[in-house]
């Protein structure tokens, strides 16, 4: 959840489930979805084949989130559940940047 920022996601390849307050949207290539700041969410890969969208956040701040929690993966490499150490990483950086992760946290899909 996003204290400061709103994101809109606009898929362009494969679909994804974006979990908002609960409630599950599915979503493939063409649609998008508002994702409003201090609403619950999540994106999830239902389809296990790459996935690909524009994430616009509203204000800019997300993209330095993401510079400290995470990682680009490397050619070929597929994404795994998050190690205890990157999740570490996630917790650290999300206080930083008005990200609150609920305890449920990742969600199973």
């Amino acid at each position: 959840m996003h204290e400061g920022d709103d994101e809109t996601v606009y898929m362009l390849e494969g679909e994804m489930t974006a979990v908002i307050d609960g409630t599950p949207h599915r979503l493939a290539a063409g649609q998008s979805i508002f994702l409003a700041r201090g609403v619950p969410h999540q994106l999830i890969n239902i389809s296990r084949r790459p996935a690909h969208y524009i994430l616009i956040g509203t204000p800019a701040i997300f993209d330095r989130f993401l510079e400290e929690a995470g990682r680009e993966l490397a050619p070929g490499e597929a994404a795994e559940p998050p190690t205890p150490v990157e999740l570490d990483r996630l917790r650290t950086a999300s206080s930083k940047f008005g990200i609150i992760l609920l305890s449920a946290f990742p969600a199973k899909d």
